[in-house]
């Protein structure tokens, strides 16, 4: 599931990245695309108290990730809209 929504973003010309931050316990995510000579970068930190967890406190990183990933590519297309038209 997540590396599906990874490689179509990847072929979508998007860059993610994501790093863990020690001192706040929490993910980095960093969206990026390239419109002509410009790059419009989107950031949002993620902490754990963030993801939910399901049936038995099973952790469910990859469904949190993708749909937190879903939400940032919708606002970063938003936010971005006039800049993607010819």
């Amino acid at each position: 599931m997540l590396e599906e929504l990874l490689k179509s973003l990847g072929e979508a010309e998007y860059n993610i990245e994501w790093r863990y931050e020690t001192s706040t316990n929490s993910i980095i995510l960093r969206l990026w695309k390239m419109f002509g000579d410009r790059r419009y970068t989107l950031m949002q930190q993620v902490h754990f108290s963030d993801l939910y967890y399901g049936p038995g406190s099973q952790s469910m990183f990859e469904f949190n990730m993708v749909r937190i990933i879903r939400e940032l590519v919708k606002r970063f297309e938003h936010d971005t809209q006039e800049c993607a038209q010819p």
